[in-house]
């Protein structure tokens, strides 16, 4: 129940009434974003994001984030170019928090100079991280070519010679004169009574003063006459490219048409394009289509990465591809398919109020209307196979064609723009040719309607059933949203490798889906996407499995779908080579994720004595020797009846389910599987390893051994993690907030079967390296000799018991929370009784377990272009 209306101060208000979950959302949307900055303000929208939360007329540099965090509540903003939104997700008992949190950051932030300086040098520091990311670079490459002249060619987070220079005076006027009543909005999504929380806003906002609004006139940007195209060098190893056209902005009549054309060409595994350059054939690492509708005109893009030496085959494949949809209408099946995944974004959103909040202030901002979506989706309905060719012969023309390529500087610029010039003369040719008069009329193809009626019954209880010979299932039905969670799982993964077949648990789980006796990959792939469904399966250092998610529409024909890809995959060797393929791919760009980079090396070094040390990926030479007949045998020694629990959670048909998962029980395997185990031992002495990269941030990570899944003190190391993370944690106020070290710092944590590790990561300037991983053991060794105050401790455990239940909104995430309790020989019950064993832990607790950790040897790894030790 969604209601919309105004205060006297200008600011207009939606309520989004839902009592599925004890949740409230509240977000604060600003119709002002990068793109209304003039020269010399560049990043000021951005920087004003971090400075309200410095502090306000009532909360004082961390008080905002420890208040929020202390009541269990998250919080957060961003900035894009035409909006900036704030927002706070929390427990309903706590919603004031929540409201007035948002009202002072809103309406009497204190801009005071000294945070300023404090905060320009941790936008600075996110900046540089930009800087070291490919796809930053590459979509910043888009942007600044596709809007020449026009706000969207500027990065959102603005120059760093501008936020060095910009002063309080500055920033105050710009806020007075852009974040007015006139020009926010305010969406509260969740558990509330509408009476009364018009009453809350009232008195929260609605001494909000009144300025008045200042108008910019945005700068319209160069007429594109002819294709344009750039090509850059960076040092990154992957090359991407992006060939964009401008479209309407997105209350245009076609916009529709725009948005089920990119679903056909790049969305989805059954998408013409990933069917094509990373299904049939691994051309590309990830490959794309997406109408972008902002507030101004958008694009509409088609993207890839790769490895430079396939860049003729990507383009051609790209080009064709585009041009069979210039010259043929798209399939009554494609149309039918992609009508249902945009119909299902409703009935997904609603399963947190977030999603809510979301989708309301989404319609409300481009639209004017938070209850847009029926009229939205009355005019999707409405598009036929021809729109769609039309609309793509309208916008995807020569004149209204970029060509963006980011390629390693090691590469030959004149012989990369040599292929993208050949590749638009050949465009042009296509643009040119008339569409084909042989088409043929399609009856349109009937949909399944997604129906949805609500039941408000008693809540439901977690219902085990036993399948027979230690294999079970667990249910826990719940009707307020038509989703449904399938989740089966098998001990094993990583753990279980061969050492000389290292990654063959990643090869599984990405080729587990790919066809089964009856059905191909692609088969599969289509009765997936023709449902809005979502099937996949995972693999890591302790298990694999297999997860659906669908509607309760769909729920029959999924089941039958996920049964037979359980019981009966085919493991072909085609399609483990195709994967390896793209595997060996991402190792060899692992540079162009540095702190990804680190981890792993981290993890070399911590658990060199225990499989976890392996990466997940294993090695070009280990993949080299994977085949069909080693996954198969993997997965055979994992799989069997004693060894499989199985989950099925939301608006699900308990009798199906459970006939379903005795059968499949009953067909898998019934050997005696035994977990293997493994010793560890902290190293003895402290190991530091620099590795020299060429990039503007150095990557740290320093840590300890740390628990197991099962360890009585697991629930202690939360809370020390709780009392280090968020941006009331003592890592963020320490280095970031008074010391400006970094964008990025948090605690790092993984428990496992046999040990497991803790410590934090930070990415920082280079010079600042030395220092940051002294503050980071610094308040490592605070927690060992100073007891955490019963305040501290508190807000400590109010913030793990607010994010656990936020977290189990989704049916996924509950599903998650059983299945992997119950795999790993925990009680399923604790999640439910998360609070109650968060509670009992004190601050001796706290003190002894730091002591008994951070008083072992550390592992500390860096990489970056400056040694910090």
């Amino acid at each position: 129940m969604s209601k919309k209306y105004q205060l006297p101060n200008g600011l207009t208000v939606i309520l989004n009434e839902s009592h599925k979950s004890p949740v409230v959302s509240v977000q604060m949307w600003v119709r002002t974003g990068s793109a209304d900055e003039k020269k010399g303000e560049e990043g000021i929208s951005h920087f004003i994001e971090h400075l309200v939360f410095k502090g306000t007329d009532k909360f004082k540099v961390g008080e905002i984030a420890s208040t929020v965090e202390g009541s269990g509540g998250e919080l957060n903003a961003y900035t894009s170019f035409d909006q900036t939104v704030f927002y706070v997700t929390i427990s309903k008992q706590f919603t004031d928090v929540a409201l007035e949190v948002i009202s002072e950051m809103m309406g009497f932030p204190t801009f005071d100079p000294e945070e300023i300086d404090n905060e320009r040098e941790v936008v600075i520091e996110e900046i540089k991280r930009g800087q070291d990311s490919f796809g930053r670079q590459a979509s910043q490459l888009l942007f600044s070519e596709s809007y020449r002249g026009h706000p969207y060619s500027v990065p959102v987070i603005g120059y760093e010679k501008n936020i060095r220079k910009l002063s309080p005076k500055k920033i105050k006027s710009f806020f007075q004169s852009r974040y007015v009543p006139s020009n926010m909005f305010l969406v509260v999504s969740g558990d509330f009574e509408g009476k009364e929380m018009k009453s809350k806003v009232k008195d929260y906002f609605g001494k909000f003063e009144p300025y008045k609004l200042k108008k910019v006139k945005r700068d319209k940007g160069k007429v594109q006459e002819k294709p344009n195209l750039k090509v850059k060098l960076a040092p990154f190893e992957d090359t991407s490219v992006y060939v964009s056209w401008k479209i309407p902005k997105v209350q245009h009549k076609d916009i529709p048409a725009l948005d089920i054309l990119a679903l056909v060409l790049g969305q989805g595994e059954s998408s013409r394009l990933i069917q094509k350059m990373r299904i049939e054939k691994p051309l590309v690492n990830s490959v794309y289509a997406s109408a972008f509708t902002p507030q101004e005109k958008g694009l509409f893009v088609c993207a890839a990465t790769f490895n430079q030496e396939r860049i003729e085959e990507v383009l051609q494949t790209m080009k064709d591809e585009i041009a069979k949809i210039l010259q043929n209408p798209i399939s009554a099946e494609e149309l039918a398919k992609s009508i249902t995944n945009i119909e299902s974004e409703e009935f997904y959103g609603m399963e947190t109020v977030d999603g809510l909040s979301r989708k309301s202030g989404h319609l409300e901002f481009l639209m004017n209307d938070p209850k847009y979506f029926p009229k939205y989706m009355k005019q999707v309905y409405s598009v036929t196979v021809e729109d769609v060719q039309k609309v793509a012969r309208k916008y995807l023309k020569m004149k209204n064609l970029t060509m963006t390529l980011l390629a390693p500087e090691k590469s030959d610029e004149k012989e990369l723009k040599k292929h993208c010039r050949k590749w638009i003369k050949e465009f042009e040719k296509v643009v040119a040719t008339p569409k084909s008069k042989e088409n043929k009329k399609e009856k349109p193809i009937k949909r399944k309607k997604i129906s949805f009626k609500k039941s408000f019954g008693k809540k439901s209880e977690v219902e085990k059933i036993d399948l027979g010979q230690g294999s079970h299932l667990y249910l826990l039905p719940s009707y307020e949203t038509p989703t449904l969670s399938v989740k089966v799982a098998h001990l094993g993964g990583l753990r279980l490798e061969d050492e000389n077949l290292g990654g063959v648990t990643e090869v599984l789980s990405r080729v587990w889906t790919a066809g089964t006796k009856e059905l191909s990959e692609k088969e599969i792939q289509l009765k997936l996407e023709n449902s809005a469904s979502q099937m996949g399966a995972f693999g890591g250092r302790n298990t694999v499995g297999l997860s659906l998610e669908t509607l309760s529409s769909f729920e029959k024909d999924m089941s039958e779908v996920f049964s037979d890809v359980f019981l009966n995959p085919t493991w072909s060797q085609e399609i483990i080579d195709r994967e390896v393929h793209v595997m060996k791919e991402r190792l060899r760009a692992r540079d162009d994720n540095p702190a990804q980079k680190t981890i792993q090396k981290f993890y070399e070094l911590l658990f060199a004595d225990h499989p976890y040390h392996r990466d997940l990926y294993g090695s070009k030479e280990s993949l080299g020797r994977i085949q069909s007949s080693d996954v198969s045998t993997h997965w055979q020694k994992m799989s069997s009846q004693n060894n499989l629990v199985a989950v099925a959670s939301g608006f699900i048909d308990r009798d199906l389910w459970v006939d379903l998962f005795k059968k499949m029980a009953q067909q898998t395997q019934s050997h005696d599987f035994k977990n293997a185990t493994f010793s560890h031992k902290n190293p003895e002495k402290a190991i530091q390893y620099f590795e020299k990269m060429d990039k503007e941030q150095s990557h740290i990570v320093t840590g300890v051994k740390g628990l197991t899944f099962t360890d009585k003190d697991r629930y202690t190391l939360e809370l020390i993690q709780s009392i280090l993370s968020g941006q009331g944690g003592r890592l963020f106020i320490e280095l970031r907030d008074k010391a400006s070290l970094a964008y990025t710092v948090s605690p790092l944590r993984m428990e496992g079967i046999d040990t497991g590790y803790f410590g934090a990561y930070i990415g920082c300037s280079p010079e600042k390296g030395q220092k940051a991983i002294s503050m980071l053991k610094e308040e490592f060794q605070k927690l060992m000799s100073e007891a955490v105050p019963e305040d501290e401790l508190e807000r400590s455990k109010r913030y793990l018991i607010g994010r656990h239940d936020i977290d189990l909104q989704r049916n996924s995430s509950v599903g998650s929370g059983i299945l992997f309790s119950e795999i790993y020989g925990i009680p399923h019950q604790e999640i439910f009784n998360y609070a109650d064993h968060v509670s009992s832990v004190s601050a001796g607790d706290i003190q002894d377990l730091a002591s008994r950790l951070f008083s072992q040897e550390f592992v500390t790894v860096a990489m970056g272009s400056e040694e910090p030790f």
